[in-house]
């Protein structure tokens, strides 16, 4: 299923925009730990980037395969921002996130078409 049939899903309506993250092996492992005691962490954005409703989804490589598929997918509602002042960017929490069905090797029909984003990256899903 291409990622963007999730504008449908129930757990995301009325989502005016969603975001794909993908991360470095570093940031993976910290993710996954939040992940395990149902903690959101912190995100990072540009001011304006985001608005409180979108849709924010997680794609972490598979640990226990080498070439990192099948993939964990994950979404989330974002929930809360408070303006850094230090550099005018927004950090914001995603209310909770849902586990979604696996993304296998054929990662590029899920992204549409797209190539996967390749380190800290953040990818726009719709707008």
């Amino acid at each position: 299923m291409p990622i963007t049939d999730y504008r449908y899903d129930p757990h995301f309506p009325y989502n005016r925009s969603a975001f794909l993250v993908t991360g470095s092996r570093i940031n993976d492992q910290f993710n996954r730990n939040l992940l395990a005691k149902h903690q959101t962490g912190y995100w990072i954005a540009a001011e304006g980037r985001i608005q409180n409703g979108d849709t924010l989804f997680l794609l972490l490589p598979n640990p226990n395969q080498t070439n990192g598929y099948p993939r964990n997918l994950y979404a989330g509602i974002i929930a809360r921002q408070v303006r850094r002042e230090t550099d005018n960017r927004i950090l914001f929490t995603v209310e909770c996130f849902h586990q979604m069905p696996p993304v296998n090797a054929a990662v590029r029909a899920f992204l549409n078409g797209h190539l996967p984003p390749v380190g800290s990256t953040v990818q726009t899903v719709w707008e």
